[in-house]
C-alpha cells in the first residue's frame, strides 16, 4: 500500500530521483500542474546530469514554462524560489519580459553559488529574441567582475569582466546559449539550436576586479551601483548560473536541457 501511494505521488515513476521528486513536489504546491511524461522528462534528467558529471556544476536552474509566477520561480536544484519584479508575462513554455520594468531576481549572489574567478557559468534560451536589446542574465559588470551574455543587434557581448568582454555575430539570436570561465584567462561561449551546438567564441584575456555581492539578475542588466537596465523582451524558457565546464559538460548539459524544456512543453527549439 506505501508503495503504490509513493509511485501515485511520484506520477507512475519507479526509481525516482530524490532532486527531482523535491523539485516535482515544490512546483506542484506552488500550482503547477505536471503531467506524468513531465515528470519522467524531468527524472531522466535528473538521472543523465548527474551520470553525465555535469549536474554538481549546476548552482541554480530555472525553467519558468509553467504558465504561473510561483513554480516558475523555483529552482531545479536547491528546490529555493528567486523573486519576479515589474512586467513579466507567464506564457506556456516561457517568460516574457515587458523590456522597461520586468526581471528575475534569482535571490543569490555570486558568491553564493560558489562562482569564483576560473570558475563560473551562466547559460539561458531564448525561445525567441527580441529585435533590438537582450540582457539574459548578469552579475554587475564595469569596475567589477562580472559575468553574463548580452544580445545586441546580430552582434552580441560576452561579458567577462572589466577588458575582458567579446562580441560574436549571432544575427537570429535563438538557441541555448551557455558561456563559461574555465581558468582566470580562459572562457568560451557556446549556442545549441536544433540543428547542433555551435562555438560564438573564445577568450583569453584576465578579467580585472571580484564578484559584487548583489543577487544576480535574468532579463536585465545589472550596473556596479546594483541598478537595473538593459530589460529583456525575449521569450525566455530558461537560466541559470554554476561553476565551469568543459566544452564537452556543456554540450551534453544543452542537449538534455533541450530535450526537457521540449518534451515539458511541447514547443522546439529553434
Amino acid at each position: 500500500m506505501k508503495y503504490a501511494l509513493g509511485n501515485m505521488l511520484n506520477g507512475g515513476i519507479q526509481g525516482i530521483d530524490p532532486n527531482a521528486k523535491s523539485y516535482i513536489n515544490a512546483i506542484v504546491s506552488a500550482g503547477a500542474t505536471v503531467t506524468s511524461d513531465q515528470r519522467k522528462a524531468i527524472n531522466t534528467f535528473y538521472k543523465s546530469a548527474k551520470t553525465e558529471g555535469y549536474y554538481s556544476q549546476l548552482g541554480r536552474f530555472y525553467m519558468p514554462i509553467w504558465g504561473v509566477a510561483a513554480p516558475n520561480a523555483v529552482d531545479l536544484i536547491t528546490a529555493t524560489s528567486g523573486t519576479f519584479v515589474g512586467g513579466v508575462t507567464h506564457g506556456t513554455g516561457f517568460i516574457q519580459g515587458n523590456g522597461t520594468t520586468g526581471y528575475f531576481n534569482l535571490g543569490v549572489s555570486p558568491q553564493g553559488v560558489g562562482m569564483v574567478a576560473g570558475s563560473s557559468s551562466t547559460f539561458a534560451l531564448v525561445y525567441q529574441s527580441q529585435a533590438i536589446f537582450n540582457s539574459l542574465l548578469a552579475t554587475t559588470p564595469a569596475s567589477n567582475r562580472s559575468q553574463g551574455i548580452i544580445r545586441g543587434v546580430g552582434v552580441s557581448q560576452l561579458n567577462a569582466g572589466l577588458n575582458s568582454g567579446f562580441n560574436f555575430t549571432d544575427v537570429v539570436g535563438n538557441g541555448i546559449y551557455i558561456e563559461s570561465e574555465t581558468a582566470v584567462n580562459a572562457r568560451y561561449l557556446r549556442k545549441r539550436t536544433t540543428s547542433g551546438a555551435v562555438s560564438l567564441g573564445t577568450n583569453t584575456n584576465t578579467p580585472t576586479g571580484v564578484y559584487a555581492t548583489f543577487n544576480i539578475n535574468a532579463l536585465c542588466g545589472q550596473s556596479a551601483a546594483n541598478s537595473r537596465f538593459g530589460f529583456s523582451s525575449a521569450q525566455t524558457g530558461g537560466f541559470g548560473v554554476g561553476l565551469a565546464m568543459t566544452t564537452v559538460q556543456a554540450d551534453a548539459f544543452t542537449l538534455a536541457y533541450k530535450t526537457l524544456w521540449e518534451t515539458c512543453t511541447g514547443l522546439t527549439l529553434p
